[in-house]
């Protein structure tokens, strides 16, 4: 990215200049009075510091009314959640898509400090039985389910690592693999859930009309995964598997309306975003 000097120098005209993080960069592009858009990649953090954008568009509402606040004369926008309907929920197919932050142990030895303290405090195994009982309890009400590893990170392939846990703990389970983006696994698969610890991929699922489902409440221990930092709130906005799997029966067995839990689980992100707001 050229300096702050060249950008103030440049005789060249630059129509935009787009940022997914908000780096040294794209400070230095605001500050250069370059006409800037942010596109939000990942759950937005509370602490995190934004320069003024031009533009910016945003996973969701909660994120885009908590960013008005701190750049106010840009202009900011969110996806629009998809709203469910009748005929949404009968062309969903019984399939669950389960994302997972799970790597192999010999993977920790090439990521930075940081990262490995993260992974190590995630406790593997207890994942691994947590998600080895959500796929048997899915199986069992006759769902495919499909893994969703974690993205490659840091040269570390973890679909690898998925295809030999799958093998090992003989889980009756897809491994989708890596390659296709979040967005084009939810319309190829078009799942009634997708189960995640603490991600993105649940707010993605909840904006696309897909019931997002919450593993245990652990997953809120600061230092692990905070989501009490993060501004879209997660354990407001799903079903937690640990509490909830009654709702979960009345969903597969059609006694609860999908629809309007989808519907309510959106709402409430509404009113949470008001209440922490005001």
């Amino acid at each position: 990215f050229p300096s702050h000097d060249t950008l103030q120098k440049a005789t060249f005209s630059i129509a935009e200049v787009n940022f997914i993080v908000a780096d040294t960069a794209a400070f230095a592009a605001v500050d250069a009075s370059l006409p800037t858009r942010y596109q939000q990649h990942g759950a937005l953090s509370a602490s995190i510091v934004l320069p003024a954008f031009h533009k910016v568009l945003a996973l969701s509402f909660s994120e885009a009314e908590y960013i008005k606040v701190f750049i106010p004369s840009g202009i900011i926008s969110h996806r629009r959640a998809i709203l469910s309907n009748k005929s949404d929920i009968m062309s969903k197919v019984k399939a669950i898509i389960i994302t997972s932050e799970i790597l192999e142990s010999k993977a920790l030895d090439r990521m930075d400090n940081t990262m490995k303290k993260y992974i190590q405090e995630l406790d593997t195994e207890s994942q691994l039985e947590e998600i080895e009982s959500v796929v048997t309890y899915f199986n069992k009400k006759g769902f495919d389910c499909y893994i969703r590893p974690r993205l490659k990170d840091s040269g570390i392939n973890s679909s690898i690592a998925w295809d030999k846990i799958i093998k090992s703990r003989n889980l009756p389970a897809i491994n989708c693999g890596i390659d296709k983006s979040f967005p084009d696994l939810l319309r190829e698969i078009n799942p009634m859930f997708v189960v995640a610890q603490s991600s993105t991929t649940l707010i993605d699922a909840l904006y696309s009309g897909i019931i997002p489902v919450t593993l245990k409440p652990k997953a809120w221990v600061p230092g692990v995964v905070d989501t009490a930092n993060l501004v879209f709130p997660i354990r407001y906005c799903c079903v937690h598997w640990d509490r909830e799997l009654s709702l979960i029966k009345g969903l597969i067995e059609g006694t609860i309306s999908y629809n309007e839990t989808v519907n309510l689980l959106l709402h409430r992100e509404r009113l949470e975003s008001i209440r922490t707001s005001g």
